[in-house]
C-alpha cells in the first residue's frame, strides 16, 4: 500500500475505531457478509434456477443485467411454486468471522442496532455462541407488527430483519412479496428513516450491501432530505495478483461512487473499498480483546445449497408438470419487459399442458399470455386469452384466480373502452378481495373503479372510489399505492374541470412519490401535471413539467413513458404553433412504440402527426397518417380511439371539400362515442351541427347543436357551451330569426366572459352586430361591431380577414 493510501486507511480505521467504541455505530448490512458461510449470493441462487429452467447462458445474463430485484424474482417463484424448499436455503450455513464481529460488538455494548436484508439465522446463531440469550439480551424484529413496536431508547441489542426472517417463512413471504410489488410498508419506512436520518446515531458501517433494492431500500434512503448520518460503506476488494496497484484499499468520499449509490447526498462520507476479510481482523483486534482470524472457506456443509434448489425443481415438476419450468421462465422474462421470449415459454407451457390434458396449467398459460398482450396494447388478443383462462378456472374451482382474471378482464374493457363491463369486472374482483380481507388487491380493484368511473364521467363514483381506496392505502401504509391512488384523483378532478383540485392531488402524488424514491411515479405525476397546466393554456409550464417527466423515464430506462412524454410535448409543440417541432417529437414516440410493440401508442403517434398535418394545411398527408392510424386501432380494437380518429378524418375531409365523406366519418366517430360513453359525444355533435349548415340542412344541424348544447349543461363543459350557443346565434341569423340569434349571442357572451374566452366574446358580438344590422337597429350593430373590434385586434393580427370585415362592416353603417 502506498504511504498516503496507508495514511487515509489508517486515519479512516482509528475513526471508525472511535465512533465504535463511543456507541456511536450503527450496522447495516446485506447479504454479503454471508457468502462465507455456505450461502448464495442473490445471482447465484438466480442463475441456479434460471439453469434449472433451461435458460439459455445468453438469456441468464440478459436477466441479470436487466436488475430484476431478487426479491422479484422470489415472488415469481412463490407465485407458481412451492417455495418453501428454496427458502430453506437461508436455514443453512454457520456464523463467520463478520457475524461473530457483529455479535462481539453487541455484547461488548458499542453496538446495540443491527440491520440487515438477510433472511439467514446467521446472526442470532452467532449472538448465541457469544452467550446472548434471545428476548432477554438482544431481541429480533422481523415483521410489520414487531417494527411498530421498536423501542429505540430500550437498554437491549435489536436486530432488524428489514425483509424478513426465514424462521417466518409465511410473514417472509408476505414482505418479499410487497417488495416485489414496490410496496414499503410505513414500519419498513420509519425503520429506514431512523437508521439514516432521525435515529441518536451519528454513524452507519455497512457490510455486504450492494445498494441494489432499487424499489425498496435505495429509493427510501435517496429521498432523504436532511439529517444525514455519516456514512461508512464497505465495498469488497477481490485480490488480483495481476495488479497489484489494484489490490491497494483505498477510501474516497462516497458522493465518487457511481454505480447503485444512493448516498451521493451524504456529506462526509466514506467510501471503502478493502479486502473485507482483513478489514473485519482489523476492527476486531482494534475494538474486541479475543483475537481471531477469519476464514476464507465456506463450511463444509451436509448438504450444499445447490441441492435444494434441485429438490425445489423436481418437486415443481412433480407437483405440477414439465411445463412450469417454462411458465416460470415466460415470467421472469415478461417481468422484464422481454416479450418475445416470454411469448415463447409461455405458448411452450401451453402445448405441454394441452398434451397432458392438465387444465390449471392451460389456464395459467392461457392467462400469462393474456398478460403480455395487455401489456402490448392488443387489448382484443388479451381479451380472448382472459376469457379462455376464465372459462378453464370456472372449471376447476380456483377462485381466486378466477376473480384475478376477472380484474384483468376489468383493465382489458377499460382499455377497450367497454366501461360498463369493466366496471362490472372490477366490483367482481373488489367483491371477492373484499370477503377474503385482501386489503391490498381492494385497493387495487377500487383505483381502477375510479378510472372507468371517470371514463364514463361519472366523477361522484370515481371520487368515492379512489377516496376509499387512499383510505385503504393509508391504514396498511402501503405508500405507493396512496400515491398512485391520489395521482388518480388528481386525474378525475381535472376531467370535471376542477383544475384547482386537480393541481394540489397531482402535487401531492408528485411529493409522496418523491418521499418514497419512486421515480416512476415521480415522472407520471409530473407529466401528468404537464396535462393540468396544458389544459389551463399555459403551455410553459406544461412542457416544463413533459420535459421533467421525459427526463426521470430515460434516467429509468421507461422506455414507454418516453414515448408518452415525447407524445405530449409535441402536444404542447402543436398547440403553441410549432407543427414542426411536434412532427419531429410524434415521429420520436412513434418510433418508441414501434421499436417496443406498443400498438396503442402507434396508434396515437399516427393521428397526432395527421393533427398535425391539418394544421399546417397539408390534408393529403394528414388523412394518409389518420387511416394509418384508424387501422392500427381498428386492429387492437380500440374503440374509443378509432372514434377520435374517425372525427379528424371526418375534418380533413371536410377540409379536402369532400362533405358527403366528411358527413359519414363523422356520423361513424358519433357512433362509436354513444357506444362507449365517451365525453367527446358533444364535440363531435358540434362539427356534425357545422357540416349540416354547410350542407343547407339548416333544421337538421339545429337539431345536432342543441343536442350538444344538452350534453354540454349535463357535463358543465362550460367551453362546449359557449360554442354551440353562437353557432346556434349565426344559424338564426342566417334563418332571419334575428331575435333568436340575439337570446343565444347574450348567453354565449355570459358564458365566454366567465371563462375568460375573449376570442369567442369577440366573435359574439360580431354575430350580435349582425342581428341587430338584420332588424335595421344600426346604432346597436355598429355598437357591437365596435365591441367585437376592441377585443379581437389585441388577440388576433391587424391583416386577419375577420378583422378587416368587421371594419368594414362597421364603416358601412351610417350615423
Amino acid at each position: 500500500m502506498s504511504k498516503k493510501n496507508s495514511e487515509i486507511f489508517e486515519k479512516f480505521l482509528a475513526e471508525l475505531d472511535t465512533a465504535i467504541k463511543h456507541k456511536e455505530v450503527v450496522v447495516f448490512c446485506g447479504a454479503g457478509i454471508s457468502l462465507n458461510s455456505g450461502l448464495p449470493l442473490a445471482n447465484s441462487l438466480v442463475r441456479e434456477v434460471l439453469n434449472k429452467l433451461d435458460v439459455s447462458p445468453e438469456d441468464v445474463e440478459k436477466i441479470i443485467e436487466a436488475g430484476l430485484p431478487f426479491e422479484a424474482f422470489i415472488e415469481i417463484l412463490r407465485e407458481n411454486s412451492d417455495l418453501r424448499k428454496i427458502l430453506k436455503i437461508f436455514e443453512l450455513g454457520e456464523p463467520n468471522t463478520n457475524h461473530l464481529l457483529l455479535a462481539g460488538l453487541a455484547k461488548a455494548g458499542f453496538v446495540t442496532t443491527i440491520c440487515t436484508t438477510n433472511f439467514d439465522l446467521l446472526i442470532e446463531r452467532a449472538f448465541e455462541s457469544e452467550g446472548l440469550i434471545r428476548d432477554k439480551d438482544y431481541r429480533v424484529f422481523s415483521k410489520d407488527i414487531d417494527l411498530k413496536q421498536i423501542d429505540w431508547n430500550e437498554d437491549i441489542i435489536r436486530l432488524i430483519k428489514i425483509h424478513g426472517s426465514v424462521e417466518d417463512k409465511e410473514n417472509m413471504a408476505i414482505t418479499l412479496k410487497q417488495v416485489a410489488s414496490q410496496v414499503l410498508s410505513r414500519q419498513r419506512q420509519k425503520v429506514i428513516e431512523y437508521i439514516f436520518s432521525k435515529g441518536q446515531h451519528r454513524k452507519v458501517l455497512i457490510l455486504g450491501y450492494s445498494c441494489s433494492d432499487l424499489f425498496d431500500i435505495s429509493p427510501q434512503i435517496e429521498s432523504i432530505k436532511s439529517d444525514y448520518k455519516r456514512i461508512f460503506l464497505i465495498d469488497h476488494l477481490e485480490n488480483k495478483p495481476e495488479d497489484q496497484k489494484e489490490n491497494e484499499p483505498r477510501v474516497k468520499n462516497l458522493a465518487d461512487k457511481t454505480q447503485n449509490n444512493p448516498f451521493k447526498k451524504f456529506p462526509e462520507s466514506n467510501w471503502v473499498i478493502h479486502d473485507t476479510a482483513k478489514l473485519i481482523n482489523k476492527i476486531w483486534d482494534s475494538c474486541l480483546a479475543e483475537k481471531r482470524e477469519v476464514s476464507l472457506k465456506p463450511p463444509s456443509l451436509k448438504i450444499e445449497w445447490q441441492e435444494y434448489v434441485n429438490r425445489w425443481f423436481l418437486s415443481t415438476i412433480e407437483i405440477f408438470s414439465s411445463g412450469m419450468k417454462y411458465s416460470i421462465a415466460g415470467t421472469v422474462f415478461y417481468r422484464i419487459s422481454n416479450f418475445e421470449p416470454a411469448i415463447e415459454n409461455y405458448e411452450k407451457a401451453l402445448k405441454i399442458a394441452q398434451q397432458l390434458g392438465d387444465k390449471e396449467g392451460e389456464g395459467r398459460a392461457r392467462g400469462n399470455l393474456g398478460n403480455i398482450y395487455l401489456g402490448q396494447g392488443n387489448h382484443k388478443k388479451a381479451q380472448d386469452y382472459f376469457n379462455m383462462a376464465l372459462d378453464i378456472f370456472n372449471g376447476v374451482d380456483n377462485r381466486k384466480k378466477q376473480y384475478s382474471l376477472i380484474g384483468n378482464l376489468g383493465f382489458t374493457y377499460s382499455a377497450l373502452c367497454d366501461y360498463p363491463k369493466a366496471i362490472n369486472c372490477y366490483q367482481q374482483a373488489l367483491n371477492f378481495a373484499t370477503e377474503i380481507d385482501d386489503k391490498q388487491t381492494r385497493v387495487l380493484w377500487l383505483n381502477g373503479l375510479g378510472e372507468a368511473y371517470e371514463k364514463i364521467a361519472d366523477y361522484i363514483n370515481s371520487i368515492e372510489s379512489l377516496k376509499e381506496a387512499i383510505f385503504i392505502s393509508k391504514e396498511i401504509g402501503d405508500k405507493r399505492s396512496e400515491c398512485s391512488c391520489i395521482g388518480n384523483l388528481g386525474m378525475t378532478y381535472q376531467s370535471c374541470g376542477q383544475y384547482s383540485e386537480a393541481e394540489n392531488h397531482l402535487e401531492k402524488a408528485r411529493r409522496i412519490a418523491i418521499e418514497i424514491g419512486d421515480k416512476h411515479q415521480i415522472g407520471m405525476w409530473s407529466g401528468n401535471l404537464g396535462t393540468v397546466y396544458y389544459n389551463l393554456g399555459d403551455h410553459t409550464k406544461a412542457l416544463c413539467n413533459f420535459e421533467t417527466a421525459l427526463k426521470i423515464s430515460t434516467e429509468i430506462g421507461d422506455e414507454r413513458g418516453q414515448e408518452s412524454w415525447f407524445g405530449c410535448i409535441a402536444g404542447v409543440n402543436q398547440s403553441s404553433g410549432e407543427p414542426l417541432k411536434a412532427l419531429e417529437n410524434y415521429k420520436k414516440a412513434l418510433y418508441i412504440s414501434q421499436k417496443i410493440g406498443d400498438r396503442l401508442g402507434e396508434a396515437k403517434w399516427l393521428g397526432g402527426m395527421g393533427q398535425t398535418h391539418n394544421s399546417l394545411g397539408d390534408y393529403l398527408k394528414a388523412k394518409d397518417n389518420l387511416e394509418q392510424a384508424l387501422s392500427v386501432t381498428r386492429e387492437i380494437g380500440e374503440k374509443r380511439l378509432e372514434g377520435v380518429w374517425l372525427y379528424n378524418l371526418g375534418t380533413t375531409y371536410e377540409n379536402l371539400g369532400d362533405l358527403l365523406t366528411a358527413k359519414e366519418h363523422l356520423y361513424q366517430a358519433l357512433f362509436i362515442a354513444k357506444e362507449t360513453n365517451n365525453k367527446e359525444e358533444g364535440k363531435i355533435l358540434i362539427s356534425l351541427g357545422k357540416l349540416h349548415r354547410r350542407l343547407d340542412d339548416y333544421p337538421m344541424a339545429i337539431k345536432k347543436l342543441e343536442k350538444a348544447l344538452k350534453i354540454a349543461i349535463e357535463i358543465r363543459n362550460k367551453s362546449n357551451e359557449g360554442v354551440v350557443l353562437f353557432n346556434l346565434a349565426d344559424i338564426y341569423n342566417t334563418l332571419e330569426d334575428y331575435n333568436r340569434a340575439i337570446e343565444y349571442c347574450n348567453k354565449a357572451n355570459i358564458i365566454f366572459k366567465e371563462t375568460g374566452d375573449k376570442q369567442g366574446e369577440g366573435i359574439c358580438f360580431s354575430i350580435l352586430g349582425d342581428a341587430y344590422q338584420g332588424l335595421n337597429d344600426h346604432q346597436n350593430a355598429k355598437d357591437s361591431y365596435q365591441q367585437a373590434l376592441s377585443i379581437l385586434k389585441p388577440i388576433v393580427e391587424d391583416n386577419h380577414p375577420a378583422i378587416k370585415l368587421l371594419i368594414k362592416k362597421s364603416e358601412s353603417i351610417k350615423p
